[in-house]
């Protein structure tokens, strides 16, 4: 998988989990989600692709490069779904 497309893909995932996380009426569990949604979405993509295609010896060292721009794809995305869930 390219690193568009698995940035697009954290991305629609994170902008359908704003409206959910938006609703979570503790103000620090919704911290925490905003901050966890991104990142478990990124990781699951990229270990689900993975391990799809079967193991390699570079599949490890590739992680932090692929999961950290997704997520902060994903972050970037999160955010401005809340901000238009809110506006409506």
């Amino acid at each position: 998988m390219s690193w568009e497309i698995g940035a697009i893909f954290v991305s629609l995932a994170c902008v359908l989990l704003s409206y959910p996380i938006l609703k979570i009426h503790h103000y620090g569990f919704r911290i925490v989600a905003v901050l966890a949604a991104p990142y478990l979405s990124a990781q699951a993509l990229y270990w689900g692709v993975s391990s799809v295609k079967g193991a390699s010896d570079e599949v490890g060292s590739w992680s932090g490069l692929f999961v950290g721009t997704w997520a902060a794809v994903g972050l970037i995305a999160l955010l401005v779904g809340l901000y238009v869930s809110r506006q409506f």
